[in-house]
């Protein structure tokens, strides 16, 4: 993965993360894929950047779980499964052939390596 540093004014400066065609920028929470803009929430944002950043790697839902929320809420582990489904609803939308996200059934999730 490449990461970079943005260019522009301020003291605080935010990384953006580029994954193929996934395009990440962590200080504005935005997101695109083949460079048009994906509408997501800040726990999507999060799952997708958890993804994107270690391809290949497998994530348990608890993992992700973890990695998605900031509060100590009880929730469902299953929810990780309709905030994918959401996400790859988002980005099918701009491409219908995207499959980049895997299910590891029994396991996980992961962002597909390559």
């Amino acid at each position: 993965y490449k990461r970079q540093e943005l260019r522009g004014g301020g003291a605080a400066k935010g990384t953006r993360l580029v994954q193929g065609a996934l395009e990440l920028d962590a200080e504005r929470l935005e997101a695109r894929y083949q460079g048009t803009p994906v509408r997501v929430t800040v726990t999507e944002f999060r799952l997708l950047e958890a993804l994107a950043r270690r391809p290949g790697i497998l994530f348990s839902r608890e993992k992700l779980l973890q990695l998605t929320r900031d509060d100590d809420s009880i929730v469902v582990d299953r929810i990780i499964d309709t905030y994918v489904r959401r996400l790859r609803r988002k980005l099918e939308a701009v491409d219908a052939a995207f499959d980049s996200i895997e299910t590891v059934v029994g396991a996980g999730y992961r962002w597909k390596d390559g």
